[in-house]
């Protein structure tokens, strides 16, 4: 997400270079009143969003296909409603394509389902942009947004060094495009932060369950609740010592201190609430030293069962780090002892029941 907040961040600083100097430019502030029968220019749609919408120069890379025929080629100017390409791909007018335009070096290509070639010539063709989906429409327009800031930041660049000039060429029609264009952009980039950050939430839960971590801290908070003093030893040589908390730490539930390859962790069970008398939920919470939280999962039991017999429900926090290889390495080791343990009690068992079995039968 940082790439796309820190073009926001530019994108908001360019645009209040652009208001100040527009004001300086103008010789009063934006919201001066108007001369008595002074008529008002009129603020519409900017020139860049008309039907008519100018074009802006570029060039990045495009890929077309459509009408038994591919190609690649670089767009050589666009605009909401169009672009140029430049491509040794000979086109013909009317044909059907298909485009995928890189327009940020970061981010995916802006595709267009449905464009139509409008002219056509040598090592050259026009495409009308017939029917764009919602989230391409707002692509471009971020893009074209970017665009016109350039232009514009350029233009001003310009009259700087002539401000008698700046002064007669700025008009409140300019300013009043330059205004929408900025809340547009703002809007699109605003947009495109929500939903980078929602995609990287999903990510993040995806990548804690592929790895199983709601269910190893659950494993493992249920054997360290009850730790037998032989596995002290063995935990030790895991590099892991289970500890009491600090006092402070007990009052914010069922917590248990661990120092895991030196670094000090803590395993907290906080029940939260009980629906209809039947279903206990609750959090179980992996904090640092400092009692920040590293990952937190959502948990469900049906009342009056046992602590194994708690389920993993959702997971509810992931701040991806070390930690993560240092809790995959001791919950592997303690799986696998685990596992041999109960095998070991499992053998032992059938061997006591074929003694008793033997013993009751009369048998050798």
């Amino acid at each position: 997400m940082s790439h796309v907040t820190k073009k926001l961040d530019a994108f908001l600083e360019s645009m209040s270079k652009i208001l100040c100097m527009l004001r300086l430019s103008a010789g009063r502030q934006l919201d001066a009143p108007k001369a008595a029968g002074t008529k008002q220019p009129k603020v519409g749609v900017p020139p860049t969003f008309t039907r008519q919408s100018p074009r802006f120069q570029m060039r990045r890379p495009v890929y077309f296909s459509g009408d038994d025929l591919e190609g690649e080629g670089e767009v050589v100017n666009i605009s909401l409603h169009g672009c140029a390409i430049e491509s040794a791909v000979r086109v013909r007018r009317e044909a059907l394509l298909q485009l995928e335009i890189t327009l940020f070096d970061e981010e995916a290509p802006l595709v267009v389902a449905h464009t139509r070639v409008a002219w056509a010539r040598e090592g050259q063709f026009g495409v009308q942009f017939t029917n764009m989906e919602p989230a391409s429409v707002q692509y471009l327009q971020r893009y074209v947004s970017s665009l016109m800031v350039e232009t514009r930041w350029a233009d001003l660049g310009e009259r700087s060094r002539k401000p008698d000039e700046a002064a007669s060429d700025t008009s409140d029609h300019e300013l009043g495009n330059l205004l929408q264009a900025f809340e547009l952009g703002v809007r699109a980039m605003k947009k495109l932060v929500q939903r980078d950050i929602a995609n990287q939430v999903n990510e993040r839960k995806r990548l804690a369950n592929s790895l199983g971590l709601g269910g190893r801290l659950l494993q493992m908070y249920q054997e360290f609740e009850h730790l037998s003093e032989r596995h002290r030893p063995l935990l030790e040589q895991w590099g892991c010592v289970v500890s009491d908390p600090p006092a402070e730490r007990k009052e914010q539930g069922n917590v248990i201190a661990l120092t895991l390859n030196h670094t000090g962790y803590s395993l907290r069970f906080r029940e939260s609430s009980r629906f209809a008398d039947e279903h206990v939920y609750a959090n179980l919470d992996l904090c640092d030293a400092s009692g920040d939280l590293l990952f937190s999962v959502l948990v469900e039991v049906e009342v009056n069962k046992s602590m194994s017999d708690w389920v993993q429900r959702a997971v509810e926090a992931f701040v991806p780090g070390d930690w993560v290889k240092d809790i995959l390495t001791l919950s592997t080791a303690l799986a696998a002892h685990l596992a041999v343990e109960e095998a070991h009690a499992r053998e032992m068992f059938e061997i006591q029941q074929t003694e008793d079995l033997k013993k009751r039968f009369g048998l050798d």
